[in-house]
């Protein structure tokens, strides 16, 4: 009889579970339990009145001064809605006014948010009372040239967030594919950038640079620009949060943007870097909300798996991604790119001609060299199987079945690798 082990996964906002073969199971790779102790706004407010190499906003803030607040979009789960009032307190003590306060949401190259969504992610009180913005990084009317990075970026951002006096940026630390880590100067670009702005810095060879990857900082010249970009707006103090596994705020930083987003960094490490003692031939990667909505962000799961100092799938290995996707692909032309192409290597050869110039282009990069790497098996049902095959991954209506799929492929002795969150976890291999 089949001895197996029940493995968690994250399915977009649902939980579930999947049966692997006990005998082929390496393990179970979830970041660590936080202690917890004190609440959330006890946490927040620590945060804000401790800042590191910079005063309270209570201080730095000044009557008749102009503050941009700078939000994530509805791509994050950062919980907006209870940083916002903090922040807002500790202006209103500094006597800023309502009408000089104009909070931004940093979309980045994604969509712009509903009025419902907005409400959602920064209150209905808040929307009352405060204006509140959409970036557009395709509205050259919205922007204002600053300069240009060390890399030869140029640096068009949000005009709010560019004639402010202060600019405080929110957000969330996490393990990013290209930057390292999300939150920091991330708020400034891509957030508040233009797309010619996040199209110079997410270009072909600084993606292509093995230090642009998930945990990696020192030598990331996707994070060196970033940071370049935002201090040619000074002075930008933050307000980080980490997340537990659901959702819940158990660490923040604030203060100035590099030293608080470092200590931070820092601070998420000792949850989500998890050792990996073998590379396996196939990784069962879950993907939790908001990351779930479309393959574009889910996206993130099978790269936890690649886009690594040590990539934990071998080469020519599987990766089963499981994510609901109910905004199907997702993304611009990132299914353009890997529709019109008959192998991932001819995307990542078009992207990397000189002078190759589309939005998204990176999605597609990463994507397709992943693919390079591994075959994906797509348990997503809001992807059709059409658009599956034009993204050159194989579908599967379960996971079980992926799972069954794959054993096939690889022999029925492949090791596994289970990854229930695999955007929020560093999965470092033990070499």
């Amino acid at each position: 009889m089949l001895t197996t082990t029940t493995c968690p996964l994250y399915y977009g906002k649902a939980r579930i579970s999947v049966e692997v073969p006990t005998a082929n199971l390496i393990g179970i790779i979830d970041p660590r339990e936080a202690k917890i102790q004190e609440d959330e706004f006890t946490i927040l407010r620590q945060a804000l009145q401790n800042p590191i190499a910079l005063p309270p906003l209570k201080e730095l803030a000044q009557p008749g001064q102009k503050v941009a607040i700078v939000v994530d979009d509805n791509t994050r789960p950062t919980p907006t809605w209870k940083m916002l009032p903090l922040i807002l307190a500790e202006l209103e003590t500094a006597g800023v006014q309502k009408e000089d306060i104009t909070i931004v949401f940093a979309n980045g190259s994604h969509r712009l948010q509903t009025r419902e969504e907005q409400a959602r992610l920064v209150g209905e009180e808040v929307m009352a009372n405060y204006r509140v913005t959409d970036h557009n990084p395709h509205d050259k009317s919205t922007l204002t040239y600053l300069g240009q990075t060390s890399r030869g970026t140029p640096v068009h951002i949000n005009h709010y967030v560019a004639e402010a006096d202060l600019r405080i940026l929110t957000g969330l630390i996490k393990p990013h594919c290209e930057a390292g880590y999300s939150g920091g100067g991330k708020a400034i670009l891509p957030g508040v950038s233009s797309i010619e702005t996040i199209i110079s810095d997410h270009n072909y060879e600084a993606n292509a640079n093995p230090n642009a990857v998930f945990g990696v900082i020192d030598g990331n010249p996707i994070r060196s620009d970033i940071e370049d970009a935002a201090h040619l707006v000074e002075p930008c103090f933050i307000l980080n949060v980490i997340l537990d596994k659901e959702k819940r705020i158990v660490d923040a930083v604030a203060g100035e943007m590099i030293k608080a987003h470092r200590v931070g960094t820092q601070k998420l490490d000792r949850l989500v870097r998890v050792a990996v003692p073998e590379v396996a031939d196939i990784v069962i990667a879950g993907c939790s909300y908001p990351t779930s909505v479309s393959l574009y962000q889910a996206a993130n799961a099978a790269l936890a798996c690649t886009r690594l100092v040590h990539p934990i799938v071998k080469k020519g290995g599987i990766i089963i991604l499981a994510a609901p996707c109910p905004e199907g692909v997702g993304g611009g032309p990132l299914y353009q790119l890997m529709s019109e192409a008959a192998t991932p290597q001819e995307v990542v050869d078009k992207i990397a001609q000189p002078g190759f110039f589309l939005h998204d282009q990176w999605a597609a990069q990463l994507w397709a060299t992943s693919l390079i790497h591994s075959d994906v098996y797509l348990v997503a049902e809001g992807i059709t199987p059409e658009q599956a095959r034009n993204m050159k991954a194989a579908l599967y209506t379960s996971v079980e079945a992926a799972l069954k799929a794959a054993l096939t492929a690889k022999g029925r002795q492949g090791h596994i690798l289970v990854l229930p969150d695999a955007p929020y976890t560093i999965p470092e291999l033990t070499v």
